[in-house]
C-alpha cells in the first residue's frame, strides 16, 4: 500500500514537472539551458525510477497471490489429510498390512453340527488383542470398531446386526509384531476359554492380512441428543 502511494506521488511530481518544462520558453541565456537539462535528467530518472518501482510491485503482487495459493492448497490438503485419519480410526476404510490369522476351529464330534462360538468368548479374546496392543481387528467379515455391538440370539453370535457362520471362523488382525502378539496370544486367557468350550485355536503370523470396512452408519450420539432436545 505504502508502495502504491509512493508511486502516486511521483507521478504527479513528474506530471507537474514535465508540464512547466513545456510551458517554459526557451532563452539564449545558456544559464537557462543548463536548468532546463537538468529538469529534464532529473525528469527522466524520476521516471525511471517510477517504472522500477512498479515492475517491483507488480512483482511483489505476484509473490503474494503465489503464497496465498500455496496457503489454501497446504490447508485443503491437511484438511483432506485430517479426514483421511478419522475415517482410518472410525474403520470407515479397508485395510490392509502386516498381521495374524486366528483361526477357531471345532473340535470333531460326532453328535454335534453348527458349532458357534460364543459372544462371550468373542468379547475376551477381543479384550486379550487389545490389552497386546492390536491395531485393527475383524471377525469373519464384520469389522470392530467402538461402535460394534455383540449379541446373541437364539444361539447364535451377532456383530454390527449380523449373524456370524458356524464354525470355523477366522479372526483377522493387524499388528506390527505378529510373532510377539501370536507368543501372547498363546498363553492368554481368551484362548483357553475357547478350547475349554471345544473348540481348537491356531495363529499364524501373515504378510497380508485384509480387514473390510465397518458396514453400519455410524450412530452419532451428540446429534440425537440435539434433535431430541429439539423435539
Amino acid at each position: 500500500m505504502k508502495a502504491r502511494y509512493l508511486l502516486f506521488a511521483i507521478a504527479v511530481c513528474t506530471g507537474v514537472v514535465g508540464g512547466w518544462l513545456l510551458i517554459q520558453p526557451v532563452g539564449d541565456n545558456a544559464f537557462e539551458g543548463e536548468t532546463v537539462l537538468e529538469l529534464r535528467q532529473l525528469l527522466d530518472r524520476e521516471q525511471e525510477r517510477a517504472l522500477a518501482l512498479n515492475e517491483s510491485l507488480s512483482e511483489y503482487e505476484s509473490l503474494l497471490a503465489d503464497y496465498q495459493h500455496e496457503q489454501k492448497a497446504h490447508t485443503a490438503a491437511a484438511m483432506e489429510e485430517t479426514l483421511e485419519d478419522l475415517e482410518k480410526n472410525a474403520g470407515l476404510t479397508d485395510r490392509e498390512g502386516g498381521g495374524l490369522l486366528i483361526r477357531i476351529k471345532p473340535e470333531e464330534h460326532p453328535y454335534e453340527t453348527d458349532q458357534h462360538v460364543r459372544v462371550e468368548h468373542l468379547r475376551r479374546l477381543l479384550n486379550d488383542l487389545n490389552r497386546y496392543e492390536a491395531e485393527d481387528v475383524a471377525i469373519g467379515h464384520e469389522r470392530i470398531t467402538t461402535q460394534s455391538a455383540f449379541r446373541e440370539v437364539n444361539q447364535i453370535p451377532h456383530i454390527n446386526g449380523n449373524p456370524l457362520p458356524a464354525l470355523p471362523l477366522t479372526v483377522y488382525v493387524l499388528t506390527d509384531e505378529p510373532a510377539e502378539l501370536k507368543s501372547q496370544m498363546q498363553v492368554a486367557e481368551s484362548v483357553q476359554w475357547l478350547e475349554n468350550d471345544r473348540a481348537n485355536v491356531n495363529m499364524t503370523p501373515a504378510e497380508a492380512v485384509s480387514l473390510p470396512a465397518f458396514s453400519q452408519e455410524l450412530r452419532m450420539q451428540h446429534f440425537s441428543a440435539n434433535e431430541e432436545g429439539e423435539k
